[in-house]
C-alpha cells in the first residue's frame, strides 16, 4: 500500500523471451517487464495500470496451492472498500448475535462451540436416561410385544442389550421410523 500511496509511475519495457533469465519466460517470443518505478521489475502479460495512485487500495484475501505454485487472491480499488464494508457490516451482525463487542467475536464463538459441546453431552445424558425408563417400562408392563420410542435405528440395540439378561418371556420390540419399522426380538 506505501507503493501505491507513493503513485510511482508505471513503464514498461520488451525483451526476447530467450534472453530473459527465468526458464518459464524463454518459450515466448516477447516478454513485457513492468517497472513500479525504480522499485521492482516483474515480467506480466496482464493489464496494469498507468500509475500506483490509479489502484487507490489494495488487500491480500488470502491464497491457495496449485500445480504451478500459489495463487493469491487480492482485491484493489473500489472492490476492496465495498467488500471491507460488506465483512464489517457481516462482522456487526455476527458480534450482534453473539452478544460480543466485535473484538471479541472470536472469543463469544468460541464460547458458543464450548457451550455446544457442553449441550450435546447434556442431550447424550438425557438420551441414555429416556432409554433406561423405557426399559424399566417395558420390565413393569410386562407385555410380550413393546412398541418403543426411538431417535436412530441403533436405539432398538440398544434397548435389546439392555434388556436381554432381565427378560424372563420372549420379548418383541418394534419401532417405527422414517417411514420403516425396526425390531428386535429377545429370548
Amino acid at each position: 500500500n506505501d507503493v501505491i500511496h507513493q503513485d510511482v509511475k508505471t513503464t514498461f519495457t520488451y525483451v526476447n523471451g530467450s534472453d530473459y533469465p527465468d526458464p518459464a519466460y524463454q518459450k515466448y517470443p516477447e516478454v513485457r517487464l513492468v517497472h513500479l518505478g525504480n522499485i521492482v521489475v516483474q515480467p506480466c502479460g496482464t493489464c496494469h495500470v498507468n500509475h500506483t495512485g490509479q489502484i487507490q487500495s489494495f488487500a491480500v484475501l488470502g491464497t491457495k496451492k496449485v500445480a504451478g505454485g500459489t495463487k493469491i487472491f487480492i482485491t484493489v480499488n473500489q472492490v476492496t472498500t465495498d467488500r471491507l464494508e460488506t465483512e464489517h457490516r457481516q462482522l456487526k451482525q455476527v458480534a450482534q448475535k453473539l452478544s460480543v463487542s466485535e473484538d471479541h467475536v472470536l472469543d463469544g464463538l468460541a464460547k458458543m462451540l464450548s457451550q455446544n459441546r457442553q449441550l450435546k453431552k447434556q442431550l447424550k445424558k438425557l438420551h441414555v436416561q429416556a432409554l433406561q425408563q423405557q426399559c424399566q417400562q417395558i420390565l413393569a408392563d410386562d407385555q410380550s410385544v413393546n412398541e418403543v420410542d426411538i431417535d436412530s435405528p441403533g436405539d432398538i440395540s440398544i434397548l435389546a442389550k439392555k434388556l436381554v439378561d432381565r427378560v424372563e418371556h420372549p420379548l418383541l420390540l418394534w419401532a417405527p421410523f422414517k417411514e420403516r419399522t425396526f425390531f428386535a426380538i429377545l429370548s
